[in-house]
């Protein structure tokens, strides 16, 4: 289909005028020839683009009658189809049909209009794009657009999100809004969140993590956790502290808390010196350092402090490779994370790096640094080899369980090694969500044995748990409870 267009306007008519007085400059009389002369349009398809004329004379569109035309495609319609790259050509995937003029007097033949690009693709629908009574430009797809007006930017054809302009301000309304950057520099005089400046909404986060610390409270036993730094304050009188016992009197439940390494530190309680002791799964005790003749109770005033970075990595052991063994690949060098676990002994917190070699303390067997596998024995056999933090890592956000509700924050995404303390089992733990009584619970459950952990406090779950460790009907010892009440080993949050 073809058809001849001449279009007759006052500028035109004021144009000739122009040419008869003698006024009309060269400039003007090219785009008088170009808009007076005949233009021929036709409607055809997109045959392939030229990769280095994409803005040029690179489209070739073949009419309806076989005849094949170099093409320009007009800026404000310019959009490249999905398509397949050959020879530095792009073939487009489907039938891209579109209007195009052809201008013989300059030798021009530009598309117009896009009509379809595929028969999958729906038909725009400009008319909801419009801002209001607003005059409004469109750039539009069957799949996206952008409108334009003289205030506003809106984008995609929900109109969830837009940018407002005007001689106040400059506004971004979205659902979700993401920027990612190296570096954002930030230069203002005063910046607000929510209503509130910067400094009075952070205060106010701030105090309100205070809060949730002071929420562990109770029996005269209180913790903080504030610039990485872990602090317990005791103030608990009639304590029954025995001598060959390590005696629970706190759980710290919260993972970030935990120090990397036992604090053994001495306990002051009247004439006597005992001992506290804070572990790496957060258990805090007492234990006497004489023979007590008899049942005696004393009274705790002291205050205890440790590094408790939630951001450090605990239970992992980090090596700068300085020697490779025939088992390593060739591409190993720079640094690597292991899981301090030996494989052969079953042990946590027992590996070192011995200069050249990662060693047990307990069991004494050598793994190469580089690649894990332990000396002595073939290549095939990785029975023994250490475990690789990215191969047996899991994460998950926390949501309190019946032991840590209302005690310690929760909504955190924290690490874990991906092991069950139970059966001693490696990557069987997946994530679990739960509900008990109208409350949505988030576990991580091991397939292998069916234990359940919170993914919030780290300790086992379908158990009573204790809520008062300072009971004086009831002792709570340290090795007992936690053959009872196991805990995944914690990493880091993130």
């Amino acid at each position: 289909m073809s058809q001849k267009i001449f279009r007759h306007t006052p500028h035109r008519g004021a144009d000739a005028i122009k040419i008869l007085a003698g006024t009309k400059t060269n400039a003007t009389i090219r785009d008088l020839e170009e808009t007076i002369e005949d233009v021929e349009e036709k409607e055809g398809v997109v045959s392939f683009i030229d990769k280095d004329k994409i803005n040029g004379n690179g489209w070739t569109v073949k009419d309806q009658d076989g005849g094949v035309y170099l093409c320009n495609c007009a800026s404000n319609m310019y959009q490249l189809p999905e398509t397949e790259e050959y020879g530095g050509l792009y073939y487009p995937t489907s039938t891209v049909k579109v209007k195009f003029t052809i201008n013989k007097v300059l030798g021009t033949n530009t598309i117009t209009e896009i009509i379809s690009l595929g028969e999958d693709e729906k038909q725009l629908d400009l008319s909801k794009w419009k801002h209001g009574d607003k005059a409004t430009t469109i750039i539009a797809s069957p799949k996206s657009a952008i409108s334009i007006s003289d205030s506003i930017i809106s984008f995609n054809y929900n109109n969830d999100n837009s940018v407002t302009a005007d001689e106040n301000e400059i506004g971004i309304d979205g659902k979700k809004t993401n920027i990612n950057t190296e570096t954002l520099a930030i230069n203002s005089n005063n910046i607000t969140i929510k209503d509130t400046s910067l400094d009075d909404y952070l205060q106010r986060l701030a105090q309100e993590s205070n809060n949730q610390a002071n929420q562990q409270r109770g029996n005269g036993i209180d913790i903080w956790h504030q610039n990485n730094m872990g602090q317990i304050n005791l103030n608990v009188q009639s304590v029954y502290i025995p001598a060959n016992t390590q005696r629970i009197i706190k759980d710290l439940k919260d993972p970030s808390l935990y120090p990397e390494q036992t604090q053994r530190q001495p306990l002051l309680t009247g004439s006597d010196v005992d001992e506290i002791y804070i572990y790496p799964n957060g258990l805090v005790t007492v234990k006497s350092r004489s023979v007590p003749a008899s049942y005696l109770k004393k009274d705790i005033f002291s205050t205890h402090n440790w590094i408790a970075s939630p951001y450090s990595h605990k239970n992992l052991l980090i090596v700068t490779v300085v020697k490779t063994c025939e088992c390593c690949p060739e591409d190993i060098n720079g640094t690597q994370t292991y899981f301090n676990y030996c494989p052969h002994c079953k042990t946590w917190n027992t590996l070192y790096n011995n200069y050249n070699l990662i060693t047990c303390t307990a069991c004494h067997n050598t793994w190469c640094q580089a690649c894990g596998h332990m000396t002595g024995q073939v290549c095939t056999d990785k029975t023994n080899t250490l475990k690789r933090y990215n191969d047996f890592v899991i994460s998950a956000v926390g949501m309190p369980c019946s032991y840590c509700k209302n005690e310690i924050p929760y909504g955190k995404t924290r690490q874990y090694a991906n092991y069950c303390p139970k059966c001693h089992q490696w990557n069987y733990l997946r994530l679990e969500n739960e509900y008990q009584n109208g409350e949505e619970r988030r576990y991580l459950h091991c397939d292998y044995c069916g234990e359940s952990y919170c993914a919030n406090c780290s300790i086992s779950q379908g158990r009573s748990f204790i809520t008062n460790f300072l009971n004086d009907n009831t002792v709570y010892d340290y090795n007992t409870f936690i053959e009872n009440f196991r805990k995944i080993k914690h990493i880091r949050d993130e």
